[in-house]
């Protein structure tokens, strides 16, 4: 198994590439793990649902439905604050952390947007998205 996962890593004809352990470790994923995946497919596309359902009920928050990915990446323009200020308002204030949209992390055009992971449980999906909920009724009453 090792002999074939250096041969196909091409490891001689790059600068190192990945490490064997890792090489391993991803043939084993993708030979032996494949209701783990499809079970965990099932989650991350049930937590997008119910994501969306919640975050376009909330003020100022538009959010598509994303294709392949663990992440949402709503809209949030409509609170009439930018992405920076909000996220930090949504730590500081309401204890959740979000990624905020801006060139430093996502390059031109995504301000006005920020990140949300969807790779955790339910639970922990559910009260994050009811502190950002009480952030963005905070910003969207503050606008007015």
């Amino acid at each position: 198994l090792f002999e074939r996962a250096v041969a196909a890593s091409e490891v001689d004809s790059t600068i190192g590439g990945i490490s064997s352990l890792s090489q391993v470790a991803g043939m084993a994923c993708l030979d032996r793990c494949g209701d783990w995946l499809e079970a965990f497919l099932a989650h991350l596309q049930g937590n997008r649902d119910y994501a969306l359902e919640r975050l376009n009920a909330m003020p100022g928050i538009r959010c598509r439905k994303s294709q392949a990915t663990f992440a949402l990446f709503p809209d949030m323009t409509g609170l009439g604050m930018g992405a920076e200020a909000f996220a930090e308002l949504a730590r500081q204030k309401y204890r959740v952390a979000v990624v905020p949209g801006g060139e430093k992390f996502f390059g031109p055009g995504s301000e006005g947007h920020i990140r949300i992971c969807l790779a955790t449980s339910r639970d922990v999906l559910k009260e994050g998205l009811d502190r950002l909920e009480q952030a963005a009724g905070a910003a969207a009453a503050g606008r007015r």
